[in-house]
């Protein structure tokens, strides 16, 4: 059976007209199927699924009259973008850029599939991703972090590597003139992009290390920097980083830069965050639920309802996490739920109103055992976790697994998974 949500004209012309506040995202986002190692200066996390590709073929070879694409069983394409390739000379956005051949993609569909409408979700990274000329010196040769930087605010960059093979250079990001370089690259964004209608929410990121998951730290990373033995953290600490400059990025400078944006919503990953200082080489971690309140009441302070709160990771073994005070989990369902927060705590005032939550789906959608093999049953496939998700935490949208691990889900349950009745009806009670 064809699973196609109808939308009306006006719906479609919602989409594409400007608005003065655009709604947020509800339903499924294709999250783009891209590589994101870094090495050195080399990358390409640039891209996004085209809503065209042929998920499920339902009729006789050559018939595509109920073919069912992507567009049809998903809201929303993310485009995954670099800073250094939307900026690749200061003060200069490049034409043709990933998001430009985004909006020209999904504007076909829209025009093709005017029953069935998609949007846009913007998500910009930095860190790794970030363009050289951030700091040259006069050779044209990126600068890097020497013990003279440790005392003033010039910029310059650091080579780390993490897990999953990301090594490469991120800027001195806690520095003031990393602020006002990531604010003025917002202003440029802003204002080619903030009246598109397709674009209906830009994540944050501009304080990450290796993704766009900025209150993620790498605490469990066990993967030194490179051979020198010590932790990412630790390393940046070396080149001056602080805890306080960290979290004053992570409240500040980001919710700042965000500030061009007057009617795209604002995406932020959060995770609970964790204190840190330095034991010689080591590092000693300290839980900090307070910050993860600070910031996102921060951001609901600044934004509004425009604030979308989420969670990039979440799977089936995260499941009862929202009944867990000291699990991110539990600080979405509050988000999501009205009036509940600010009773915590009298120093917060968050959340009168009901947020706009979401998540990202971990890679993959069954779950596995300690053999890492799948384990059967459709309590551990993952739209059962969105679906939770979704009754507990009250989240309006989900990023779905890469489609390279959905056609791995497809051998193995035997069905085409993303356009399953089981699947489409979780998307359709994201919608309601």
């Amino acid at each position: 059976m064809k699973l196609i949500t109808s939308f009306t004209l006006a719906g479609l012309l919602l989409l594409s007209a400007p608005l003065s506040a655009k709604p947020p995202i509800k339903g499924f986002v294709s999250r783009g199927d891209l590589d994101s190692t870094v090495d050195g200066w080399t990358s390409n996390r640039n891209g996004f699924d085209d809503p065209f590709t042929l998920i499920d073929d339902q009729g006789t070879p050559g018939d595509t009259s109920d073919d069912l694409l992507l567009g049809h069983l998903v809201d929303a394409i993310m485009v995954q973008a670099e800073w250094r390739t939307l900026e690749p000379t200061e003060g200069n956005l490049a034409t043709n850029n990933v998001v430009d051949q985004a909006i020209r993609k999904v504007s076909d569909w829209n025009t093709a599939h005017p029953n069935n409408p998609l949007s846009i979700k913007l998500r910009v990274f930095a860190g790794m991703y970030s363009p050289k000329w951030l700091a040259l010196n006069n050779n044209g040769n990126p600068i890097m972090c020497s013990t003279a930087h440790l005392t003033n605010e010039n910029l310059c960059f650091v080579n780390i590597s993490t897990k999953n093979g990301k090594n490469g250079y991120i800027p001195s990001y806690w520095k003031s003139a990393y602020a006002t370089k990531w604010q003025n690259f917002h202003s440029l964004m802003a204002g080619r992009y903030d009246s598109r209608g397709l674009i209906r929410e830009v994540s944050l990121g501009g304080c990450a290390v290796a993704n766009d998951e900025s209150f993620w730290r790498h605490k469990g990373d066990d993967t030194p920097n490179g051979n020198d033995g010590v932790h990412v953290i630790r390393h940046l600490m070396n080149k001056g980083l602080t805890l306080e400059k960290d979290k004053n990025c992570l409240k500040n400078t980001q919710f700042s830069a965000m500030s061009a944006w007057s009617k795209t919503n604002i995406g932020v990953a959060y995770n609970v965050w964790f204190d840190y200082e330095a034991n010689g080489n080591d590092l000693i971690w300290t839980q900090n639920l307070s910050f993860t309140r600070t910031a996102m009441q921060k951001c609901v302070d600044k934004f509004g309802s425009r604030c979308n709160i989420a969670n990039n990771s979440y799977g089936n073994r995260d499941i009862g996490d929202e009944d867990d005070s000291n699990k991110i989990s539990f600080w979405l369902k509050l988000a999501g739920t009205e009036a509940t927060w600010h009773n915590l705590a009298s120093k917060f005032s968050f959340i009168r109103d009901a947020q706009n939550t979401y998540i990202q789906t971990e890679v993959w959608a069954a779950k596995k055992d300690e053999n890492n093999q799948f384990i059967g049953g459709e309590a551990n496939e993952i739209h059962t976790a969105i679906l939770v998700a979704h009754d507990k935490m009250k989240i309006h949208s989900a990023e779905i697994p890469k489609l390279r691990d959905l056609k791995r889900y497809d051998t193995y349950l035997n069905d085409i998974y993303l356009s399953s009745t089981r699947v489409q009806n979780v998307r359709a009670a994201l919608k309601e």
